[in-house]
């Protein structure tokens, strides 16, 4: 589904990298991977705010932060956290509208039968229909 809705942006590509090594799957392992593959690449790991928060809960946030740089989206309910004290910690936030929908909220509403259209791409939308998903 998410080739499906990268589909007309060649600026954007899907790694499988994750699916590849099975498993329990930590961001800093994702990361480390990334970054033997594609050695010449900056990585910037885009993220909610309500995540950035927790970051230090996540798995080695000090090798973390070495990996990539974070870009923090605002979410709704959520207050603009101050960053966490990890040295080393590159940060900057994404301006935009703030939404009020979560991956699960589109499935439940998928469930019940109410669009999504406007929040998941047409081609995705398609997608899930022909082949019976969150029915």
């Amino acid at each position: 589904m998410l080739k499906l809705a990268i589909a007309d942006m060649s600026n954007l590509e899907v790694s499988e990298i994750e699916l590849q090594r099975g498993g329990v799957s930590y961001t800093v392992d994702t990361l480390r991977s990334l970054r033997t593959e594609r050695t010449r690449d900056e990585w910037v790991w885009i993220l909610g705010e309500d995540q950035f928060a927790r970051l230090p809960q996540w798995a080695e946030p000090e090798t973390l932060v070495q990996l990539a740089e974070f870009a923090v989206y605002g979410r709704p309910g959520c207050e603009r956290a101050a960053p966490p004290a990890i040295p080393g910690l590159r940060v900057s936030r994404v301006e935009g509208p703030e939404w009020a929908i979560s991956s699960t909220e589109i499935r439940a509403r998928l469930r019940r039968g109410e669009t999504v259209s406007g929040l998941v791409p047409d081609k995705v939308i398609e997608y899930i229909r022909e082949n019976g998903l969150y029915g």
